[in-house]
C-alpha cells in the first residue's frame, strides 16, 4: 500500500454533535482513534414541526460549501466532505459540540494533487480509519480516481487502479470494504468488495443494470445495496447486488444521471436523489417491492450522501440554502 504524509492535520474529531437524539453513550476512544468523548446534546438547528418526520437544519460552518460525501458514528460524530469557499479545494469535516476540525485537505478539482473529489465516506468499525471514495484522486494512474484511507494524520491509497471513478464506499461485517464504481477492463459499471489491510479488488457484480453506481448501503443481514445513476436507462435506479448481478429493487429518481446515496439501519434502507425537480428522500425495507417517500421537496434540492446512525438519518445536499446544508432525520 503505498502511504504519505500530506501535511494533512492530525485526524481529530467532534466531542459529539448537538443534535437532540439524546446520549448516545458517552462512551469515549483513545486519542488516535477517530472519535473521543463523544456525547450530543439536545439542541437541534431549524426543521419543521408537525406529526410526521422532521428534518433538522445543520448549516456548515463558514467558509464552506457543497458537502457531498457524509459518514455518521454512533457515537455523536459526523465527516463530511465539502469544499473550502475560497479556494474550492476539498475538504472533510468532523461536526459536533467541539467545533468543526479539519481532517483532511485535498486539492481543487481537475488538478493534479490529491483528494480532488471525495464524494463518499465510510468509517471503520473500530472507529480508527475513515475511508474515501474519490472520484478522480491524481493519486491514481490517469486521474481514475482511488479509494483512500485516512489513519493518525496519514493518508493512504488503499487501492487505485483497480476500481475506476469509485463513487461509493460502506463497510462490511468482516471489516472489508464494499466500493461501486466502474470496471477499469471493461468500462461497465461494477461493485467491488476491498480489502481494508491489501486493498485488494475483487468483482462483485458488472454490468447489466449496473450502469452508474453512485451510493452503497449494507443490511444488518448483509444485503448490499447500490444507488445507480441510470446512465442511458430512463430513470436512476435502487439495486440489490448478489449472485454476480444486480437486480432492481425501485426507482430512485425521474431522470437518468441522477446522482443518489444510500444508507441503511437495520434492515430499512434509506436513499436520496434529486426527482421531478427537488431532492427526494425515501425508504424501503429489505426485501420489500415498495419505496415509502420520506421527505419529498424542500428544503432538500440536490441530496448526495446518505448515512445513519443508530437514532437518525442524515443526508448531505450540494445546494441547500445555496452552497449546501446538512439534514438530519430523527
Amino acid at each position: 500500500m503505498k502511504r504519505t504524509s500530506l501535511g494533512f492535520s492530525t485526524l481529530l474529531v467532534a466531542s459529539g454533535l448537538a443534535l437532540g437524539c439524546g446520549n448516545r453513550g458517552g462512551e469515549g476512544r483513545t486519542s488516535g482513534g477517530l472519535v473521543a468523548g463523544a456525547s450530543a446534546g439536545s439542541n437541534k438547528g431549524g426543521g419543521g414541526g408537525g406529526s410526521g418526520p422532521r428534518l433538522q437544519t445543520i448549516a456548515l460552518p463558514s467558509g464552506y460549501e457543497q458537502p457531498r460525501g457524509i459518514a455518521a458514528t454512533n457515537y455523536g460524530a459526523i465527516f463530511v466532505s465539502a469544499r473550502e469557499s475560497t479556494t474550492q479545494k476539498a475538504v472533510i469535516l468532523s461536526l459536533g459540540t467541539g467545533g468543526t476540525q479539519v481532517v483532511a485537505t485535498g486539492d481543487v478539482l481537475g488538478t493534479p494533487g490529491v483528494m480532488t473529489d471525495p464524494v463518499a465516506l465510510a468509517v471503520s468499525q473500530d472507529l480508527m480509519t475513515l475511508y474515501v471514495a474519490d472520484l478522480s484522486s491524481a493519486f491514481s494512474p490517469e486521474s481514475a480516481g482511488a479509494v483512500l484511507a485516512i489513519k493518525n494524520g496519514q493518508v493512504s491509497v488503499l487501492s487505485a487502479g483497480s476500481i475506476d471513478a469509485p463513487s461509493g464506499v460502506a463497510i462490511q461485517k468482516d471489516g472489508s470494504l464494499v466500493v461501486s464504481g466502474s470496471d477499469p477492463v471493461t468500462g461497465k459499471g461494477a461493485v467491488f468488495s476491498v480489502a481494508a489491510d491489501t486493498g485488494t479488488a475483487t468483482l462483485l457484480a458488472s454490468g447489466g443494470a449496473l450502469t452508474q453506481p453512485t451510493g452503497v448501503g449494507i443490511t444488518a443481514n448483509g444485503t448490499i445495496f447500490v444507488t445507480d445513476a441510470g446512465l442511458r436507462l430512463p430513470s436512476a435506479q435502487l439495486l440489490s447486488i448478489g449472485s454476480g448481478a444486480a437486480a432492481l429493487v425501485a426507482k430512485v429518481a425521474d431522470t437518468c444521471g441522477a446522482e443518489s446515496g444510500v444508507a441503511t439501519r437495520g434492515q430499512t434502507v434509506y436513499f436520496a436523489a434529486r426527482h421531478a425537480g427537488a431532492g427526494k428522500l425515501s425508504s424501503i425495507q429489505s426485501g420489500a417491492s415498495t419505496e415509502q417517500p420520506v421527505v419529498e421537496g424542500s428544503p432538500l434540492v440536490s441530496p448526495q450522501g446518505v448515512s445513519a446512525d443508530a437514532s437518525s438519518v442524515y443526508v448531505a445536499d450540494l445546494y441547500a440554502g445555496g452552497t449546501g446544508e446538512i439534514f438530519v432525520l430523527d
